[in-house]
């Protein structure tokens, strides 16, 4: 699964392409579902999709994650703002690095998603919500919100699988 690290003076064209194509289509994906939810369900509030299973419920979200922070719209904009244009530089000031393609699409998923957010946070002051799940109590998210939290979760697992490899093996005493 680990692809090893290595520096030459070439740029990782695949890795580029992986993380910002990613990126590209969790944005097109988040605002075309957001367009879809504002033009067909803002009017009606909720449908429902799979009974007992999951809702499409329309949300005006001005807060952070579970409507924390709703007072404070710039500390939220401010944390998201800079995790996207770190990832994004880190990757971008890094691209002769060859990674793992599971690592350039987790962190693709987290810059898309993150803009996905940003773009609703900054054009209209609350981010779209509408995917309601009804068989477990959580809040109401978006498209954005899943691709991060994918992301993240392969990112957790990629480094679990790195630091157990590290531990296994063998070190040199040169």
């Amino acid at each position: 699964m680990e692809e090893k690290q290595k520096t030459d003076s070439r740029i990782d064209i695949r890795g580029l392409l992986t993380w910002t194509l990613t990126a590209l289509f969790v944005v097109a994906a988040d605002y075309i579902s957001k367009c879809l939810v504002v033009k067909y369900l803002m009017d009606i509030g909720s449908v429902t999709v799979i009974p007992g299973i999951f809702d499409f419920t329309y949300l005006e979200n001005r807060g952070a994650a579970f409507g924390m922070l709703a007072d404070h719209p710039w500390v939220h904009t401010g944390i998201s703002l800079a995790a996207v244009i770190g990832i994004s530089v880190y990757l971008a000031l890094n691209c002769r690095h060859k990674r793992s393609q599971w690592l350039n699409a987790a962190a693709g998923m987290m810059i898309g998603g993150g803009i996905g957010n940003l773009i609703d946070r900054l054009g209209q002051g609350y981010v779209v919500d509408f995917i309601e799940t009804k068989f477990m109590k959580f809040a109401i998210f978006n498209v954005a919100d899943s691709f991060v939290t994918v992301g993240a979760g392969i990112l957790l697992v990629y480094v679990i699988i790195s630091e157990i490899k590290t531990a296994k093996t063998p070190k040199s005493d040169g």
